[in-house]
This record gives structure tokens, sequence and C-alpha cells, in this order.
């Protein structure tokens, strides 16, 4: 898909025409000029969903100048090297204690002034107003409208609102990004509506740093989100929907607060979703909540007791848009974040021995949730435009593989370890491509780690492992490493090892060798972090 930079000029054009050509269209269809039916009526997309594959449109049309594929420029990096700037860490959300009123409604402190959270949305509130003063319930940003995106009545409550009443909140907002976000330091700082991500609290501007949520079973968790985006559709730089719909990923929570594709809400709303933080089966496994593994931590050295499985603990989580048609433009664009769920087996605190915790690699100052030596690590692939911006390329019918892969929205960055054992919570957050990760040392030998855990759950037994399984979009897997066993000084690296040129499938597995030498047709393969 991604041709040579030394490929002659009119290559290079040839293929930036076809790709500004694939831009105006993802453009019409964001902005609603267009829809997916005018685009097969017209031969753009076939039948079955595919972009058409014509010259002049199709990285995979044959090219005017060569019985080649047609291909995509690659994005300009302005000097940006491999391994010249550290990872971001996660921001760390900070609770919020809720209290219950008369009313049965979760508030707020005072000093937050954000309005209470209900069962029910504030859609009966706005409707039944009738004081002479401005509806105080209206979408402050449109003034139209109710300010809460929940839907009304029965079907979008709460379920089960008294047996789970959130404990904790956390307010955040999407909106667009600060004036000095950037993916590397020599790379342009992209433009407000280029990416749109999270910021804390109802007016805040995000930096495309993912948030980081920690969550404790025992305790549910209200999150409102606000929906701070631009009311024009037409400004969001090419690509991404200003309605949200936020899914909470494999979480066992009720269908109100799952991100139904459908249930997205507009600029200057918000909605409040209910996280339970609940175990599967518990009116079946462990219904009297006797069992200590079932549990999370209680702040000061104990355990809070929960009904069900603890063979269904999950752990390390993630929530993303859900915007149907738009969802991989939304997430993409930067609205996802982590979320890591901590009990008694998986306490985050690796000193203290209560014959349940498990002691982890993660800390030990705080009772729980110490992320000291426990990273959340999101891997994702991006593409820029010549000026420097976030573009979104073809269609996610077709799907999108970027040539540039970023960490934690940070290109190809490095991490300084101490010569201990650290644990990476791995997450896919692709669009389309695949990842087979490796750890290799400067000999280019591969890096044993111990498997624990995938998509949530811890397995029974820590796994010796050399390198992991292919790892589709949105997959979680956990890996502790030990660097005690190196230098001072020394640089591992980690590589991906599926070259992939299309957004389909991956085309094979590349050894060690092959991958740190670098695939011409695919930049996303090879070396991308270093510790």
């Amino acid at each position: 898909m991604y041709i040579d930079d030394k490929e002659s000029r009119r290559r290079q054009k040839e293929a930036q025409d076809a790709r500004n050509n694939r831009a105006e269209i993802v453009k019409a269809l964001s902005q609603g000029q267009i829809s997916r039916r005018d685009l097969v009526r017209w031969g753009i997309f076939t039948a079955g969903g595919l972009l058409a594959c014509k010259n002049g449109l199709s990285p995979y049309a044959q090219s005017a100048f060569a019985t080649v594929p047609t291909g995509t420029p690659r994005s300009p990096l302005f000097g940006a090297t491999k391994f010249s700037q550290p990872v971001h860490r996660l921001d760390v959300q900070q609770p919020i204690p809720l209290t219950r009123n008369a009313q049965g409604h979760a508030v707020f402190p005072s000093t937050s002034a954000e309005p209470n959270a209900k069962k029910h949305s504030y859609h009966t509130d706005y409707n039944a107003y009738t004081g002479q003063s401005a509806n105080p319930f209206r979408n402050p940003i449109t003034g139209r409208g109710p300010m809460e995106g929940r839907p009304p009545g029965d079907f979008f409550a709460h379920q089960r609102w008294d047996e789970f009443f959130p404990k904790a909140g956390y307010v955040l907002s999407m909106g667009q990004c600060d004036s000095d976000t950037y993916y590397h330091p020599r790379m342009p700082h992209q433009d407000a509506n280029s990416v749109w991500s999270f910021g804390r609290g109802r007016f805040a501007r995000g930096k495309a740093i993912p948030p980081l949520i920690k969550g404790r079973y025992g305790e549910p968790i209200l999150t409102r989100i606000y929906n701070n985006l631009p009311v024009d559709r037409s400004k969001n730089n090419g690509f991404g929907r200003n309605e949200i719909s936020t899914h909470f990923h494999n979480a066992h929570n009720g269908a109100e607060s799952d991100g139904a594709s459908n249930a997205f809400h507009f600029p200057g709303t918000f909605y409040d979703y209910v996280w339970s933080t609940t175990l599967a089966r518990r009116d079946k496994i462990n219904k009297l909540a006797t069992d200590r593994r079932a549990s999370g931590p209680n702040g000061s050295g104990g355990l809070n007791l929960v009904a069900g499985d603890f063979r269904e603990l999950q752990g390390s989580m993630w929530f993303h848009d859900h915007r149907f048609f738009f969802t991989a433009e939304n997430v993409y664009k930067g609205n996802f974040g982590a979320i890591n769920y901590y009990s008694g087996p998986d306490r985050g605190h690796e000193e203290l021995d209560d014959g349940v915790n498990l002691r982890l690699p993660s800390g030990k100052l705080l009772d729980y949730g110490n992320v000291d030596f426990d990273v959340n690590l999101i891997v994702h692939d991006c593409a820029f435009n010549p000026q420097g911006q976030l573009f979104f390329d073809i269609f996610d019918s077709d799907g999108f593989v970027g040539d540039i892969i970023c960490v934690n929205n940070t290109y190809a960055p490095f991490f300084e370890v101490l010569p201990r054992k650290y644990r990476f919570r791995l997450l896919n957050a692709c669009m389309s491509r695949f990842i087979k990760l490796v750890l290799a040392d400067s000999a280019g030998k591969a890096v044993p780690f111990q498997f624990i855990a995938n998509d949530g759950n811890l397995v029974v037994n820590p796994l010796s492992l050399q390198a992991l399984d292919e790892q589709g979009t949105g997959e979680r897997y956990d890996i502790v490493v030990d660097f005690s066993k190196f230098k001072i000084g020394s640089k591992i690296r980690m590589l991906n090892l599926l070259k992939q040129t299309n957004g389909r499938m991956p085309d094979k597995t590349l050894t060690i060798a092959e991958a740190t030498k670098g695939i011409a047709d695919d930049p996303g393969a090879g070396a991308f972090m270093e510790f």
C-alpha cells in the first residue's frame, strides 16, 4: 500500500492525487453530504461495501506508470527519528466521591458544580419546566433540547440503580485537542480538529494522551462524558463525526450504559454511564459473597467481598467511541481510553501479602492501583498528510492500516526502566492492523517474558513465551518482563512481526531479523518502541 519515498515524482503525485480523492469522499460522508448508498449507486463502492479498484481512487489499482499498484505516499516525519522521545504515560483520572440524596440521586460535591446524576435522564425535567427564566435543563451550547444526551424513559433508565448505586464519579470531556498536541516534538502540532481527545472535567481540552480510570470491584462507577465537539459537522478536518457514544469494551454493564451505537449524543450534552463493576454469574456462583478471591480492595489494606465467580475477574479494559458508521474514524481521531479493574488477586500492590493478592509488579505506595511498574501501552497505527496532520485513509469497509506505529499517541517512543520486573498491559487500538509483538535485545535475540492475562482475564498459570500470538483490534495481552537480567544501559526493543499491506488481513509473519531490517511496503512492521 505505501510506496517508497524514492519513487518518481509522477508516481508520488499519482498516489497523492488518489489519496486526495479518497479523502474527499470520506469528508463528504462524515459531513452527511452523501451516503454509502450513493457510493454504491455511483460504482465507487462495490455491493459488498468495498472500495472499487479504480485508478485515481484505489491504492490497489494499477498505476498508470508501472505494472504495480498505485499505492499511497508515506507519512512525512519532518526529521523525527525513532526512540528519540519518552512515551506518554496515561492520564490517571481522580475519582470524585458521590453521595445519595433524599430523592435517590447521585450528588457530586458542590465544588464541582455538576448537576446530580439520576436513574432517569433530564428529558422529563426539561419538558416539564414551566418557569419564567431560561430553562435550566436545556443544552447550554445549542439552546435546544435537554442538557443530557441519554434518551428519556425506562428503556434508558439505569438498571438496578439502587443495587449498584455509584460510589465513584468521573467527569470527562471529548473535544478539540489543545494547541500543543503533537506525536513527536519534530512533527507539526495538530490542528484543533485533527485530533479529538479526552480532557479532565467539563470544559477541558485534551492533548491526545489517553485517560486511565482505575476501578475496583465493589465500587460502582458513574462516568459523565461531555460532548464538547464543534456543533458544525464540517469542522472535522476531513473525517470524524461530532456525535459520540461511549462503549466500555467487554464489561458487564447494563444496556443503557453500554454505548449502543445509535445512542449517540450531540455537542453541548453529557451522558451518564453507570459501570457496576460486577462479577459474571453473581446470581449463580458465590451468591453470598464468601469467597475472598471474589473481592476488591477497600482502600485500607482489606477487601470488599462481592458476589460472583472469581474466575471472571477482569483487569485490563478499555473504552472507545461506538457511533454508528463512524466508530473507526472517531476512535482513530482519539476517542479512546483505558480502564484497569483492581481486585483481591489483582490488587496493584506488589508487597501486600494477604493470602489472596498475587503481588504482580506494580508498586507499593498506594493501597491499590499502583502504576509505577504496571504500565498501559496502547499500540495504534496512524497516517499523516503532507502538512503533518492526522489523516484517515480509504474507508473502514476496506480497512485502514497506517504507516506510523504509535504507543499512547507517541511516535516510536522509548521508556526508561529499572532492572526489575514490569507488567505491561498491551492493547491493540489499530483500526484494522493485526500485530504480533516480540521483545528483542541488541543482538536480535528474543527476550522471554511471562504471559499473564488476555482480554481482561488472568490465565490460570503464567506462560513463558518469546513472542505473543496475533493480536486483533481491541484485544489485550498482559505480560511481565524481567529487566534485571540485563546490564544497565542495555536496550530492548519491541517489534511487530506482522507484515500487513491492506486492511483485511496480515500477509505473513516475519522473523526478528526481517522485521529489524524493515519491510519496504509495510513501514508498520518492525521495531516501534525501545526500553
